[in-house]
């Protein structure tokens, strides 16, 4: 079957894959982007473009999209966006490979970039391949760029044009390095010569015709899945002859990438890892999917089988290459995540959202839901989040949205702030406007005086008696974010502010309340207290009356995050240390398990309670005991939940660190 495979030579393939969810809760299994359990359907979110391209090189992962490279460091995460500024021939990245010897090769819509030896050098694309790449693969000598023009070779600084005319949908170097396989759309499968040109490989023995990857065995053979006469099939060339396999169910085969000595197909949703049988007799074990040799005439080609991979695919794939042992597979909407067959790390940006640590989303009756992310940008969202520039002026931020009692959605969002005549003070705008019919509505201003910097918006909650109660902030001159109580805005186009902190200015309204700057959530009982989530305990307001209740009053942590009321009446609050609830005569924090956790977020569902902790969404039944966890494994996009929202339609929105699964009721 050939020599072996003695080097490890990385395979760029640009995909656009369909997704299809997985069940949930199975042992060994990748937590994706969407994934399904009866009754609900998962999907993560956390990018505002695609990553359509990725790599790994020089101890770093490199994901092409719209707005630039994203280059993550490998072993912590953390990431830069490379541009045209930074050296790139442009901003929007249409593919990227790389090769030990001759680099990392980035194709932009605007030319070629190569970064070798710390420094960027830059190129332009042949006529033939024009901004339009499907493939590319990089070697010792250069890369290989297809496209729907054909195909052309970058070497000693010059480009060499092949197949004009050719749609290229995937490459592979071939073991010589300097030459290449071919997949094409229509036209079958390509080899280099070694002496200039191209001899395709079609025919009776190799009947696929439209082919979607390319990849080696561990032991040389090349391995193609694709589309032809008789439907979608796997051909192996072991050398000197094609043999054809097809695949029983039957099923779409995407893509073959080489992990270490696993070689792993795509069939459907689901990763196989296919082996190979040398003995014509042996019986085959049973496997989720039999790929079926067909007539070899006596040649004695290897009998292959299929076992699981332990992962499924994430929905909305765009591309899948190997990396060693491992896998990277770029999504949508959530980034890319790497999976070595045992552990799995994903990495993102969560530009969607930023730093936020609250849900800021509103919903209009019929489902349509609206999101305030980073950077104060509105989004509108329906199976995906766009950005809807209609909810406020250019230049304006959007705080947040909400609904009130009959279903109407607001938005509030802050203008440019103004220094007022007055030393040492800022003064924040925030405007009130509703959604009527398919425009927005401005209702009222409410101006709020801060410190210095821009105004910022922690959270808002409707009171019973119309006013609604935001936690109001912002930034210092430094770019730090810090408190500034809550600002009552009433119907009246009023305010009252709540904080222990004044201006040097001011002196304390009538009506207006001590209470702590650092107010993090708010819930209103029905009897006319108030109760409050701070950073230095909770506080209980009824009338002009406030009692804070700190660990001396028996809390296990002041940080608090949320309050609410229990099914059974007792004040419940998520804290730093887990769990508490109060009685009317003391607190306790007697939950174990993922409750004993920092908790951070409460949804009451009938007799039952949603907590947000830092292991999962944990649902509580009137007991308190836990009746289900949904955590990473199960879809979510890590396992510490900061908040959770359920809209109009049933869906609960989950909130983590820089991203939102939204779990969607089937």
């Amino acid at each position: 079957m050939g020599a072996s495979l003695t080097r490890w030579t990385l395979v760029l393939t640009l995909l656009y894959l369909p997704g299809c969810p997985r069940p949930v809760g199975e042992k060994g299994t990748l937590p994706s982007a969407a994934v399904q359990r009866n009754p609900w359907t998962i999907r993560s979110y956390s990018e505002t473009v695609p990553f359509t391209s990725v790599t790994a090189f020089d101890g770093k992962i490199y994901a092409g999209t719209s707005r630039g490279l994203v280059q993550f460091e490998e072993q912590t995460g953390d990431f830069v966006r490379l541009t045209r500024a930074k050296g790139l021939t442009g901003d929007r990245v249409v593919g990227v490979a790389d090769d030990p010897q001759s680099g990392l090769w980035v194709v932009t819509e605007s030319g070629l970039s190569r970064l070798r030896d710390g420094a960027w050098t830059n190129f332009s694309l042949d006529r033939q391949i024009g901004g339009q790449v499907s493939a590319m693969v990089a070697t010792r000598h250069g890369v290989w760029v297809g496209g729907p023009g054909g195909l052309a070779e970058l070497r000693d600084g010059k480009w060499r044009a092949y197949l004009p005319g050719a749609r290229i949908n995937c490459l592979l170097p071939d073991m010589r390095g300097d030459g290449v396989w071919v997949g094409t759309e229509g036209e079958g499968i390509h080899q280099w010569d070694g002496k200039g040109s191209f001899v395709n490989h079609s025919g009776s023995r190799q009947p696929l015709r439209y082919i979607h990857g390319l990849s080696y065995t561990k032991n040389a053979g090349v391995v193609a899945v694709g589309r032809g006469e008789g439907g979608d099939g796997l051909v192996f060339f072991d050398g000197t002859r094609w043999t054809v396999y097809r695949p029983r169910p039957a099923g779409r085969l995407r893509w073959t990438q080489l992990a270490g000595d696993r070689l792993l197909l795509s069939h459907g949703e689901r990763i196989l890892v296919v082996h190979e049988v040398t003995s014509q007799e042996a019986a085959l074990p049973p496997g989720p999917v039999a790929l079926v040799r067909e007539d070899t005439g006596g040649y004695p080609s290897p009998r292959l089988y299929t076992t699981p991979f332990e992962s499924w695919l994430p929905p909305d794939p765009t591309t899948v290459t190997a990396q060693g042992e491992a896998i990277l597979i770029g999504t949508r909407t959530a980034g890319l995540v790497r999976f070595d067959g045992k552990f799995s790390r994903w990495y993102r940006t969560g530009e969607l959202l930023g730093e936020t640590d609250k849900l800021r989303v509103g919903c209009s009756p019929g489902g349509r839901c609206m999101m305030a992310g980073g950077g104060g940008v509105a989004y509108r969202y329906g199976e995906r989040f766009d950005r809807d520039k209609s909810v406020a002026p250019e230049g304006a931020r959007v705080e947040t949205f909400y609904n009130d009692a009959s279903g109407a959605l607001f938005a509030l969002y802050t203008t440019d702030p103004g220094a007022s005549a007055e030393k040492g003070k800022a003064l924040g705008t925030l405007v009130l406007s509703e959604r009527q019919g398919e425009r927005w509505a401005k209702l009222r201003e409410y101006a709020v005086p801060i410190p210095a910097g821009e105004l910022r918006v922690g959270f808002a909650r409707l009171a019973p008696d119309g006013a609604l109660w935001v936690g109001v902030g912002y930034t210092s001159h430094e770019g730090e974010s810090r408190p500034w109580g809550v600002a009552v805005l009433r119907p009246d186009g009023s305010v009252l502010f709540h904080r222990s902190t004044l201006l040097p200015s001011e002196d304390r309204p009538a009506g207006s309340l001590a209470l702590p700057d650092d107010i993090r959530d708010v819930h209103f009982l029905g009897d006319g207290a108030i109760w409050l989530a701070t950073g230095t305990g909770v506080c209980r307001v009824n009338g002009d009356k406030v009692q804070l209740f700190t660990e001396n009053e028996g809390l296990a942590s002041e940080l608090v995050y949320a309050v609410t009321r229990g099914p059974r009446g007792q004040i419940l609050v998520a804290t730093h240390s887990g769990l508490g609830r109060f009685d009317g005569k003391e607190w306790r924090f007697d939950y174990r398990g993922a409750l004993h956790t920092p908790t951070r977020a409460f949804l009451s569902d009938g007799d039952a309670l949603w907590v947000g902790t830092d292991r999962g969404l944990v649902k509580v039944g009137p007991d308190g005991k836990v009746i289900l966890t949904i955590g990473s494994r199960d879809g979510l996009a890590d396992e510490r939940v900061l908040d959770i929202y359920r809209d109009s339609a049933k869906r609960i929105w989950v909130l983590t660190p820089g991203a939102v699964s939204i779990v969607a009721p089937n």
